[in-house]
C-alpha cells in the first residue's frame, strides 16, 4: 500500500509560502482581504476602499504572508503578524480588550515590546467554499474524500498560515504571540498541537470570538514532527526573503 503523503508533503506539492516584502506583494494581501471582508463577507465597507485593497493603521507596522497555489499561480490566502500601535496596543485590544482575564498581561507589559498578533487571516473563496464556510475567511472543516486540486485546503491552507505566523515570529524573536479567532477553530488547532491559551472571555465580533496567547519558542516544540518540519521550510524561505530584524526595526520597516 501506498504511504499517505505527510501534510508537509502535500503543501508543497499545492501551495507556495511568499512572504510580502515588496509593496507589490502586500497589495496582492490587501487584494484578497478586499474580496473576502469587503465583498464576500461585508466586514467592512467596499466604499472605504475605491483602490479595492482593504488596509487598515496596523497594516504599516506588520508582516504580510501568502500563499500562492502553485499550478493556477493563483494567490491563495493571506495573514498578517501586527505590531503594537502608538498605544502599546495590538487590533485585539481594541475589540476585546475589556473581555479578558484579570490575570492576563497586556502586551505593553510585557519585556521587550516583542508581541505581535495573527489578524487579516483570509482564503479566497475558490480554495475555501465547502459545506459550512459560507461565513468563514477561512477554512476549518475535517478533510473529505472529495478530492478538487483547488480546495486541498483544510488543513493546509489553514495550518500553513499558523506556521508562516509561527516561522515568521521565530525568525524574527517576538515571544509573545496573540490571536483572536472562534472557539471551535481554537479546538481544531489544539488537536494538532497547537496550543493557543485563552486569555479572555469570548465577545460577539463577526461571531462569537475569543482572545488567545502562544509562545512560540515553547509551542513549536509541541507541535507534530510534521508542523515542525514545515516551519522549518517556512523558516529557510524567510531566511532567504527578510534578514532577520529587532521589533524597533521591524516597525519602522514594516
Amino acid at each position: 500500500m501506498e504511504e499517505q503523503a505527510s501534510l508537509t508533503e502535500t503543501f508543497h506539492r499545492y501551495f507556495e509560502f511568499i512572504p510580502a516584502i515588496t509593496q507589490e506583494l502586500r497589495e496582492e494581501a490587501f487584494k484578497i482581504r478586499y474580496e473576502v471582508y469587503c465583498e464576500e463577507l461585508g466586514y467592512e465597507n467596499p466604499d472605504h476602499f475605491p483602490d479595492q485593497l482593504e488596509q487598515d493603521c496596523f497594516d504599516q507596522n506588520s508582516l504580510h504572508y501568502l500563499l500562492r497555489h502553485k499550478s493556477s499561480q493563483e494567490f491563495t490566502a493571506c495573514v498578517r503578524l501586527a505590531m503594537v500601535d502608538s498605544e502599546n496596543k495590538l487590533p485585539f485590544e481594541y475589540t476585546c480588550g475589556d473581555s479578558l482575564y484579570l490575570d492576563t498581561v497586556r502586551p505593553k507589559a510585557l519585556p521587550n515590546n516583542s508581541c505581535v498578533e495573527i489578524s487579516r487571516l483570509a482564503v479566497r473563496s475558490q480554495f475555501r467554499k465547502r459545506s459550512g464556510e459560507k461565513n468563514k475567511p477561512y477554512s476549518d472543516d475535517s478533510p473529505t474524500q472529495e478530492f478538487d486540486e483547488r480546495r486541498t485546503n483544510y488543513p493546509l491552507i489553514t495550518y500553513g498560515l499558523y506556521m508562516a505566523c509561527f516561522a515568521g515570529s521565530l525568525h524574527h524573536n517576538t515571544d509573545n504571540v496573540f490571536v483572536m479567532m472562534e472557539t471551535r477553530l481554537a479546538r481544531r488547532l489544539r488537536i494538532s498541537g497547537i496550543n493557543f491559551e485563552q486569555i479572555g472571555l469570548a465577545v460577539e465580533h463577526r461571531g462569537k470570538r475569543a482572545p488567545y496567547k502562544i509562545l512560540p519558542k515553547i509551542g513549536q516544540h509541541e507541535l507534530s514532527d510534521d508542523l515542525q518540519h514545515l516551519i522549518n521550510d517556512m523558516r529557510l524561505v524567510l531566511t532567504e526573503a527578510e534578514p532577520t530584524m529587532e521589533y524597533p526595526v521591524l516597525q519602522a520597516n514594516g
